[in-house]
């Protein structure tokens, strides 16, 4: 099984680690990480050739570990029966350099099991959109050549279609994740000591956007504790690196800054580096989610806590939502800070009605996933 971050998010990936222990990364999964202040003026100047130069270099720092990672990678394709690209949203590309550096990067090991006729299949998956006709063909070629792609999402659904890939080879399924509720262990909610859950991270890298929506979560909370007196906030820390733009906790605790003193004592923020089952379970002990991150709204879904969601990145949370009946709690992460108290305050007076429907359809979702996960193993053996 591969997947871009492997190397670089032991946390994110432990449980497919503790799945399929011999997990290996693709090929140079380091981070373009954007230059800042004039650096990054200059960037903007003269876009193509710097991150040109910029890729190079990364590459020539890194040139004494892709040869050892790609033997690794193929390595393990050639002595497998079949690859599984797992779940994510790693196959896009915007128009810049970067962007088709990223598409190449994690095509790769499918390239690379479709040139040793091994049979593919991407799991899972938020796929497109491909800003450019080079993004497209890449696409295309892959896409065409795979034994099925599994898509999470109608939106991907439509990107594949408009390439061209045949109906046969694309399956539109739930997110994997709602598979955890099969595993998850849940934590006593305290009735008389109610809590809001809170994940935020980094939306954009405009920062003065970023700015704008940290004030508004700051805001949000702040009308919370207002209208609802004996709640309390607490901040769930879904991703912690592998660098600090994706840590969330530096996010969480600027924005707990930014709520008036008198609400402070009511906010704690949780610094531990949890597994995804400890995850669920931490969100199992909160009666309620805003969520900014995609996969906390659908780890407390498995556990039965209902959440309000900010979508940051195209649909895909309107897209997993939809399969619990629930797409209106996806909203923008630009909406107004009164509708989202608003939504957060509907929930609130119906959480008992929220939780018994989230029960009923996780279990069909997972039921609908296990079902798909027979149907790979039983293309497995046909290949054979």
């Amino acid at each position: 099984m591969f997947g871009g971050g492997d190397i670089e998010l032991p946390n994110t990936h432990r449980l497919l680690r503790t799945i399929v222990p011999e997990v290996v990364p693709a090929p140079v999964t380091q981070r373009y990480q954007e230059p800042r202040g004039v650096i990054r003026s200059l960037t903007k100047a003269i876009s193509v050739p710097v991150q040109i130069l910029s890729m190079l270099s990364r590459i020539a720092l890194w040139r004494a570990r892709i040869p050892s990672m790609l033997c690794r990678s193929l390595a393990a394709i050639r002595s497998a029966d079949a690859l599984v690209c797992k779940g994510g949203s790693l196959l896009y590309c915007d128009q810049s350099v970067r962007g088709h550096f990223f598409l190449f990067r994690m095509l790769c090991p499918i390239a690379a099991a479709i040139l040793l006729k091994r049979p593919s299949f991407i799991f899972g998956q938020s796929i497109g959109p491909f800003r450019t006709p080079l993004s497209r063909s890449l696409m295309r070629a892959i896409g065409k050549r795979m034994s099925c792609i599994y898509v999470r999402d109608e939106l991907s659904l439509e990107h594949l279609r408009e390439l061209g890939i045949p109906a046969g080879k694309l399956r539109l399924i739930p997110d994997p994740a709602f598979l955890l509720t099969r595993y998850a262990s849940r934590e006593a909610r305290d009735p008389s000591r109610p809590m809001l859950g809170v994940t935020a991270l980094n939306v954009t890298r405009d920062q003065e956007a970023q700015s704008q929506y940290e004030r508004k979560i700051a805001t949000v909370i702040s009308t919370f504790l207002d209208r609802h007196p004996g709640w309390s906030i607490r901040f769930l820390p879904q991703v912690i690196g592998p660098d600090p733009w994706q840590d969330d906790r530096i996010v969480q605790r600027r924005i707990a800054s930014l709520v008036p003193e008198k609400y402070r004592e009511s906010i704690s923020i949780e610094e531990e580096d949890y597994t995804p089952l400890e995850l669920c379970t931490r969100y199992s002990a909160v009666d309620l989610l805003l969520a900014s991150r995609l996969h906390s709204s659908i780890f407390a879904s498995v556990v039965s806590t209902p959440a309000v969601v900010l979508e940051y990145q195209q649909a895909k949370a309107k897209g997993a939502f939809t399969w619990l009946g629930r797409p209106d709690d996806v909203m923008p992460w630009q909406t107004d800070a009164k509708v989202i108290s608003q939504a957060l305050d509907y929930k609130v007076a119906h959480l008992e009605s929220e939780r018994a429907q989230l029960d009923a359809t996780v279990e069909k979702l997972a039921n609908a996933l296990q079902w798909e996960l027979q149907g790979i193993v039983a293309q497995f053996a046909f290949a054979k």
